[in-house]
């Protein structure tokens, strides 16, 4: 991949978007099946500010970045797969179900755990064993919560749409002429993809969070909130480090999140590629 640009993205409702150094890439099917195709101009954060560039930073803020640009993404694809009508009646959907997706998501993989936690103290007294229960329960929820939406027929052709994404970067990579055909060849797990760095999250808040030893509850949360910038910026750095090493030992280290993406990907059909490819096309670097 030597001198190729950095590029990755995420599946949409109806399509996927892929974002370069230099621009962001949309590629989502209207309700009658016409692909709509947008390139929108685009300056990282860690540009504009470089000390968000810096080592240990960059993880918490890249993150947050890349939830910004997710939601408005989205967001447009929402607009473009659904009808006018449809459009107009779920003007105020998009905040309320952002809203509802972050209490979800604190309830069950803040809170429940760190509830977990507070009663076990009652049974272990070993600090690393309750952390490793906790972020071992952490784990099963998210497993239990991904096998879960994946029988929603909607989120299993959004699944396909990430497989398809996955797919055309690798073929990108490679350095393989873009088209349906070449790209369905590959595998739908990458180790770059959100899926195994949640997982390395989960690993390492263990570690980090067994610094604190026994907490209340409440002591629990808040500390959890306070340390996520440091577990999301070790992370971050321990993937990069392990996406250097070479190709069949990140594949070994990354193994179990790769293992994960069987249940955040389908194997997508030609349609779906073909977006994925629209997508990255719009994004690359103008060359």
């Amino acid at each position: 991949m030597s001198g190729k640009e950095l590029l990755g993205g995420q599946a949409l409702i109806e399509g996927v978007m892929m974002k370069g150094s230099q621009a962001l890439g949309y590629a989502v099917y209207a309700p009658h099946g016409r692909l709509v195709v947008e390139r929108q101009e685009y300056t990282p954060w860690k540009k504009k500010f470089p000390f968000l560039g810096w080592v240990f930073l960059r993880g918490f803020f890249n993150l947050i970045e890349m939830l910004n640009l997710g939601v408005k993404a989205l967001d447009f694809s929402l607009r473009v797969a659904m009808s006018e009508e449809s459009a107009k009646q779920s003007k105020y959907e998009m905040p309320v179900s952002l809203a509802f997706s972050f209490l979800l998501t604190f309830g069950l993989f803040i809170f429940l755990p760190a509830f977990f936690f507070a009663r076990l103290q009652n049974v272990f007294s070993n600090v690393l064993l309750l952390n490793l229960l906790e972020g071992s329960a952490r784990i099963l929820i998210f497993i239990i919560f991904l096998l879960v939406v994946g029988f929603s027929r909607d989120m299993a052709r959004v699944f396909g749409f990430h497989g398809a994404e996955h797919k055309t970067v690798h073929a990108y990579e490679a350095g393989e002429k873009l088209t349906v055909e070449n790209v369905q060849k590959y595998s739908t797990l990458h180790p770059r993809c959100g899926t195994s760095f949640l997982l390395v999250v989960f690993v390492v808040s263990i570690i980090v969070l067994a610094l604190f030893g026994r907490t209340a509850l409440l002591s629990r949360l808040l500390i959890k909130l306070l340390m996520l910038p440091v577990v999301a910026g070790l992370s971050y750095e321990l993937v990069r480090l392990v996406c250097r090493l070479p190709k069949f030992l990140t594949n070994i280290i990354l193994g179990p999140g790769l293992l994960l993406q069987y249940l955040t990907t389908r194997q997508p059909d030609a349609q779906m590629v073909a977006a994925a490819i629209a997508a990255l096309e719009a994004a690359k670097g103008i060359e």
